[in-house]
């Protein structure tokens, strides 16, 4: 004991001598403690925060996977993805959807933000019921119709100061008037963990808001070989992964009939979202 004290006694008289390097060193260790800390939260968050939909382990997202270099994914085109939809019986429904950029507001006033381009089974498949109006209409959905509506995010509706007459009334999208229909419940940001989009838009819309300007951009939504969609899908009760796994190979086979060229050795598999 007596030795420990000398030595701190000692090491407190060598920090007193430089005090320079003691608040070097004081502030080095509170950077890297703090550092650490918000690591710490941002992983504790992505790992241990719960989704903010019921059964989140129900909720898996689905791929197109190589058969000959399985590390290899991809995306899936709508008529593919309807065929799915229909045709699979591991899933009490599947939506696709994607992410895209759009410009909110009039001139100089006009910010980018988030959004997402979704199918009308979105909110009913994860179980969120929006907070206010309404989801997105079957007809809304179909390729190419371009129905300017809109859903936003609550944090949207807040930042306006939550008008009760918010659902009706329009807002600009793309220097375009979009009616908003429904606005999300509080928390809820989409697929993703730490953020989310703003504004969510029927897959109609696909064609005329999505971000792609390469040769995937050419290709209409209805195209059979645009691989543009991500899907996401809600196992049935007493359904597991493995199970709807095995499912997905045997459609993949079927669906291969239909699309020779498109599913060539590919088959369909689930991750956890």
């Amino acid at each position: 004991m007596n030795t420990l004290l000398q030595d701190l006694k000692f090491s407190l008289r060598l920090l007193a001598k430089t005090p320079g390097f003691t608040i070097a060193a004081v502030i080095v260790l509170a950077l890297g403690i703090g550092v650490n800390t918000a690591i710490f939260s941002l992983v504790r968050e992505l790992v241990f925060s719960p989704r903010a939909w019921p059964a989140a382990d129900q909720v898996v997202q689905l791929y197109t996977q190589d058969e000959v270099s399985p590390k290899k994914f991809r995306m899936f085109s709508y008529p593919i993805y309807k065929d799915i939809q229909a045709q699979s019986s591991s899933f009490t429904d599947v939506f696709a959807h994607n992410l895209t950029m759009v410009g909110v507001g009039d001139g100089e006033n006009t910010r980018r933000t988030f959004g997402a381009i979704v199918t009308s089974n979105y909110f009913s498949t994860l179980e969120v019921p929006l907070l206010r109006g309404r989801t997105f209409l079957p007809e809304e959905e179909k390729p190419g119709a371009s129905v300017p509506v809109v859903i936003t995010s609550y944090n949207f509706w807040k930042r306006l100061g939550q008008p009760a007459d918010f659902v009706g009334s329009t807002i600009r999208v793309n220097e375009r008037p979009y009616t908003v229909v429904g606005v999300a419940p509080k928390g809820f940001s989409g697929t993703m963990m730490l953020f989310g989009p703003e504004l969510y838009f029927p897959m109609g819309c696909f064609d005329t808001l999505n971000n792609d300007f390469g040769a995937e951009g050419t290709r209409s939504l209805e195209q059979t070989d645009s691989y543009r969609l991500f899907l996401v899908a809600r196992l049935k009760p007493g359904v597991t992964r493995e199970m709807a796994d095995a499912g997905l190979k045997t459609l993949a086979a079927q669906l291969r009939e239909r699309y020779p060229v498109e599913l060539e050795d590919k088959t369909f598999t689930s991750r956890p979202l």
